[in-house]
Parts: C-alpha cells; sequence; structure tokens
C-alpha cells in the first residue's frame, strides 16, 4: 500500500503518522470536513483499511478566547 491518501483541497492538510491521520481544516474552507472524512473513508475501504469511529474526534479550536469543543462526528 502506497500513501496516496490526499485531501480533496490543498488548502486542508493531512498529518500521517504510521496508523495515524490528523486532518487540519483552516476556518474558511471550500471541501467541509464531513467530504474530507468520507473522501478518507473511501481511501481505507479502497486500501482495506478501517478506521476505528470510536477514536474519530472532531477537535474545533477558536482563535479568539473563548471555549474548546470535542464533537464526534456522525457517519
Amino acid at each position: 500500500m502506497k500513501s496516496d491518501l490526499k485531501p480533496l483541497f490543498n488548502d486542508n492538510v493531512l498529518l500521517k503518522y504510521a496508523d495515524n491521520i490528523t486532518l487540519l481544516v483552516p476556518e474558511y474552507f471550500t471541501v467541509d470536513i464531513a467530504t474530507e472524512f468520507r473522501h478518507t473513508q473511501a481511501w481505507a475501504a479502497a486500501n482495506k483499511l478501517c478506521l476505528n469511529t470510536q477514536k474519530t474526534i472532531r477537535d474545533c479550536v477558536a482563535p479568539t478566547p473563548g471555549p474548546i469543543s470535542l464533537h464526534a462526528i456522525a457517519t
């Protein structure tokens, strides 16, 4: 298996290390997080891999002072 997983939009960044993938999406984006996640799911399926959705979280980081919330991504 080669590492051919790329984000759909060039401003989004995928950080890959061992069996972990981190997707960074800017505040203003063309492709939303759910679309990028479905793209990653399709890539995993095509490469006979599975995603552990129990460990999949969405971190929302506010640039201004305020709460940081964690929400599970609904599949």
